[in-house]
């Protein structure tokens, strides 16, 4: 693996020399993203993206300022998309735009839909099962496809 340059993290220049130490700061920014979600869930901002999700004109009959929650909502979601794919880039030294194909695409979705959508620790998981479990059909041969697929 080609030496990548020094990642600036609080004013300290870290340079990740193996997979390992990518493995445990993804570990740490998993956490650090379960957190701020965990503290969303438990304010009333939580509460109001509830209910715009689940009913949008009744959120917006109560009070809920539903275009602010969206935006709230999409913002957050543009942050952490950005963040994955620039820490992505720097593991991987190369991005192209066929990095990612559909497939890769309906594999994320289906991984959110099979932990469970309304909770939190579903999405981690479901992306946890559906990414072991492939290497776990590996010895039932050409049955892994009918399993897994």
């Amino acid at each position: 693996m080609p030496r990548p340059s020094p990642i600036n993290i609080l004013g300290l220049n870290i340079v990740f020399e193996s997979r390992m130490q990518y493995y445990y700061l993804g570990l740490v920014f998993v956490a650090v993203v379960a957190a701020f979600f965990y503290r969303i869930t438990t304010l009333r901002l939580g509460d109001n993206l509830i209910g715009v999700r689940g009913n949008e004109e009744l959120a917006e009959s109560l009070g809920i300022d539903t275009m602010k929650n969206k935006v709230f909502a999409f913002t957050v979601g543009g942050m952490l998309a950005g963040f994955a794919g620039s820490f992505y880039a720097h593991y991987i030294l190369f991005i192209s735009p066929v990095t990612f194909t559909i497939t890769e695409s309906i594999n994320i979705l289906v991984m959110v839909i099979f932990g469970g959508m309304s909770t939190m620790l579903g999405p981690i998981l479901g992306a946890m099962a559906l990414t072991v479990l492939p290497e776990f059909l590996r010895t039932a041969g050409a049955l892994r496809h009918v399993i897994a697929d």
